[in-house]
């Protein structure tokens, strides 16, 4: 879906753009998880199930965001 996104002539620079974009998300999630999930005494991790609840918020608005943009195809 993505790669037929734009002509074949410009698909290079989309996809690299993709890729950019992809590792910067990736490096943000990071600076956000490690900011939520703390360690106690003992090694133990605090407030790691919220990290859960994030992910799966993502996850469902990936989804509708998806659905919408193959409507509007």
């Amino acid at each position: 879906m993505i790669s037929m996104a734009v002509p074949s002539a410009k698909r290079g620079a989309y996809m690299s753009l993709v890729a950019c974009t992809r590792d910067l998300a990736s490096g943000l999630t990071t600076i956000i998880g490690s900011h939520i999930v703390i360690e106690k005494g003992g090694g133990r991790l605090e407030n790691f199930d919220w990290l859960g609840v994030i992910a799966i918020g993502a996850s469902i608005f990936s989804v509708w965001v998806f659905r919408q943009v193959k409507a509007r195809e």
